[in-house]
């Protein structure tokens, strides 16, 4: 290695400084009295710094021997500084044994000991610091390692996986452990995301159970194929569902013709909505039976063909449908023809006043309506048919309710959804209560009938579509079922 002249003077510069400092120092005590070197020996000797009590009282023995008790204190401090050398290494040894059987805290202890020793040059200083660093990072090791077991076992999860993720960084040798509990909480998760995707899915739940079983797929542990399958039937699922509520919406609307296309494209989908959907297409097919004798009858009336007017309506009066009504106001203007229609008209008032103090609308309505064709100036006439169409339409309703406090929720089910499809003002009112309807039946079911927890949730999530300020009356239904309501309405903003 070559060097600049510059670079060279300061070195041999340096050099002769330090021999110059030893040689000060040697010479210092060279020129001191054997007296003055002796009484300071004993201090040393005293302050049990035996390494420099022994230096001393040799240089003092080989310069005037026998000087005073040189000898016998230098042979005490020599011997001690050699015990306290071997001290060190046993300590040192005893110490590293302990570290290896992962007795840290004994290792510790030792290591302490050999590092407080008053030694001039210790001789593992360096070995020891290292060994503590290991120890305090071992430690540590263990202590997270004992958090993420104890939270494990306690089904902490997410703060026992922090634990073992932070042992598996420091790479220690608990980091193989750690890494077979991550993977046993991976699992121990994927495991309780699957089965309650399974639950959710048999309770109808299908955007719930989606939501489990894509959390499975994420996983990609041992579970992942069989959440895949469910995936599959989730989405058949609600493909039925989808096409099932566009059908109704179809039917309610009176488009027959694309409700019936719906109904047995679901059909055709053989899956937990086909038994609806054949009922469904059986009432399409009564509806359009009775719509096709109802126009045949108005056209037979017109040409003045009452024989075949009469026979066409009685079949639609037979079909018992929405036209049953005008059906049978049609049927009473042919009962009647020859004869005054303003005294007929007066007749059926009194007659229809007699039918709704019984709450018998239908035929009140169907007498009031005769009574307004025949004599279209009746004031009595066209007042009691308002009150009695509003009446008419909201008795489903009341029924309704009624069957749903006695209990009786078939019963229930059957008007408040037969209100719906009549397009009653209280659409908020109706859906809430069909939805306690089906959500009462489903836990008589012991939870085991999924459709009516699905219907429950559907009416629920299309009444809070239609108000979103509407308030559950909540003491009137239990608690399980405005938890329903609550699910329904999703999370939060």
């Amino acid at each position: 290695m070559n060097c600049s002249p510059n670079i060279s003077f300061r070195l041999r510069r340096g050099t002769l400084v330090l021999a110059a400092l030893l040689a000060g120092a040697l010479s210092l005590t060279a020129q001191q009295s054997p007296e003055e070197r002796y009484e300071r020996a004993m201090e040393l000797f005293n302050n049990a710094q035996m390494e420099d009590a022994c230096e001393l009282f040799q240089q003092i023995q080989k310069e005037h021997p026998g000087f005073r008790e040189t000898q016998t204190y230098l042979n005490i401090a020599c011997q001690e500084a050699k015990r306290i050398r071997e001290l060190e290494k046993s300590l040192f040894d005893e110490a590293v044994e302990f570290f290896n059987q992962g007795k840290y805290d004994d290792a510790e202890v030792k290591f302490r000991q050999a590092k407080s020793i008053p030694l001039k040059n210790p001789r593992y200083r360096d070995q020891i610091n290292d060994y503590l660093s290991r120890i305090a990072a071992r430690q540590q090791e263990d202590q997270l390692f004992a958090e993420g077991v104890r939270l494990f076992n306690e089904g902490k999860d997410t703060e026992a996986r922090s634990r073992f993720q932070q042992v598996v960084r420091g790479g220690g040798p608990r980091a193989g452990e750690a890494r077979s509990y991550l993977q046993r909480i991976a699992e121990r998760r994927e495991e309780s995301a699957f089965n309650e995707g399974v639950q959710l899915f048999q309770n109808g739940d299908y955007d719930g159970a989606r939501r489990r079983m894509e959390e499975v797929v994420d996983l990609n542990g041992k579970l992942r194929a069989d959440a895949e399958r469910y995936l599959t039937q989730i989405e058949a699922r609600q493909r039925e569902q989808r096409a099932f509520s566009q059908a109704v919406q179809a039917f309610q609307a009176k488009r027959y013709r694309d409700a019936r296309t719906r109904f047995q494209q679901v059909v055709a989908m053989n899956g937990v909505r086909k038994a609806e959907s054949q009922n469904y297409l059986q009432r399409i097919e009564n509806a359009m039976q009775e719509e096709a004798a109802f126009q045949d009858g108005v056209r037979k009336f017109n040409a003045k063909d009452y024989d075949g007017a009469r026979a066409a309506f009685q079949r639609v009066v037979a079909l018992a449908g929405p036209r049953t009504a005008e059906a049978r106001t049609y049927l009473t203007r042919i009962q009647t023809r020859g004869q005054d229609p303003r005294s007929v008209a007066r007749r059926l008032v009194n007659e229809a006043q007699v039918a709704m103090d019984q709450e018998n609308y239908a035929a009140a309505l169907e007498k009031l309506q005769t009574a307004t064709t025949l004599d279209p100036r009746n004031s009595q006439a066209r007042r009691l048919l308002r009150q009695a169409q509003q009446l008419a339409l909201e008795l489903p309703l009341r029924n309704g309710l009624r069957a749903y406090f006695a209990g009786r929720y078939e019963e229930a089910e059957r008007y408040l959804s037969e209100y719906l499809e009549n397009n009653g003002p209280k659409r908020s009112l109706a859906l809430f209560f069909r939805g306690a309807t089906r959500s009462a039946r489903f836990y008589l079911s012991g939870s085991e009938d999924p459709r009516q927890k699905e219907s429950a949730l559907e009416d629920f999530r299309s009444l809070q579509e239609v108000s979103r300020s509407f308030q559950p009356p909540e003491k009137y239904v239990s608690p399980k079922i405005l938890a329903l309501y609550t699910e329904a309405a999703g999370p939060g903003p």
